[in-house]
């Protein structure tokens, strides 16, 4: 499951979707998902996408609005908004300390 959530991170990743692949009903795969991984599956989905766009900011290789998208954002501000929730600095930012180090 892990991996067809990681294959999707660009894009929507429903929990319909989600459970569909798991041959689960919503309701059963939410449960199961977060009683295996201690959250939900949409946190789960937006951690592994903040993840994703702090590897690729780090990396450096792509403008920020590309980052942006191969994580599944809509936009630049929508990364650099979830980017705030996590207590962290503004992509360019992340970017920038990534290239001090």
């Amino acid at each position: 499951m892990i991996e067809c959530i990681e294959t999707r991170l660009d894009g929507a990743v429903s929990l319909s979707d989600l459970a569909e692949a798991a041959c689960l009903s919503e309701f059963h795969f939410a449960r199961m998902f977060k009683a295996s991984f201690g959250v939900s599956p949409h946190a789960w989905v937006m951690q592994r996408r903040l993840e994703r766009a702090r590897q690729g900011l780090a990396q450096g290789r792509f403008p920020l609005d590309d980052v942006a998208r191969r994580c599944g954002y809509a936009h630049l501000s929508h990364l650099n908004a979830a980017l705030k929730r996590a207590g962290l600095a503004s992509a360019a930012m992340v970017r920038d300390a990534a290239r001090l180090r």
